[in-house]
């Protein structure tokens, strides 16, 4: 069992493509021009898994583009990906996002960037304590906070007791 703890975000999928390719770039780049290369160079490149997505709130089986998990509300280069998470209020915010291409992305980064929700029937917003995730077809790279944790099937646990989340 490997265990990994965040503050802030973690995430599977896109996140962990993005910090793969931010960490072999940066060093020539620099810090944003880096990350927004990273996140181009991403969708070109991704293939979107199979998950099978389980918490007590939400039930989920399809292609994902990302699964991030939040103790805060913004990760990146200011991206709020969970605009009403707060690192105080006991909650592990989830945005999943489906079936989401560049153009999607491209029309919905500024609302982001105004801490706002992604407007897209497959950005799917909730609270949870604890979100099992099974990759049934693929394969996903696991980030937090900017670290890239591992590959394969993930648990994110929110451990109300310190306020941080946990990967297992």
């Amino acid at each position: 069992e490997n265990i990994s703890w965040c503050a802030n975000i973690a995430d599977i999928g896109f996140g962990g493509q993005v910090v793969q390719l931010l960490h072999r770039q940066r060093r020539f780049l620099g810090g944003s021009p880096s990350y927004v290369l990273a996140i181009v160079r991403s969708f070109l490149s991704y293939k979107k898994p199979d998950m099978i997505v389980s918490s007590a709130e939400k039930k989920y089986k399809g292609p994902v583009l990302l699964i991030a998990a939040c103790n805060g509300p913004m990760f990146g280069d200011g991206l709020y990906i969970a605009p009403k998470a707060m690192l105080n209020d006991q909650l592990m915010h989830v945005t999943l996002l489906g079936k989401i291409n560049f153009m999607d992305y491209l029309m919905n980064v500024s609302r982001m960037k105004r801490k706002k929700e992604i407007l897209h029937k497959e950005a799917h917003y909730f609270s949870t304590k604890r979100l099992e995730i099974q990759i049934v077809k693929g394969k996903a790279f696991t980030e937090a906070d900017g670290e890239l944790i591992g590959e394969g099937n993930v648990v994110f646990e929110l451990r109300s007791e310190e306020h941080t989340s946990e990967l297992q």
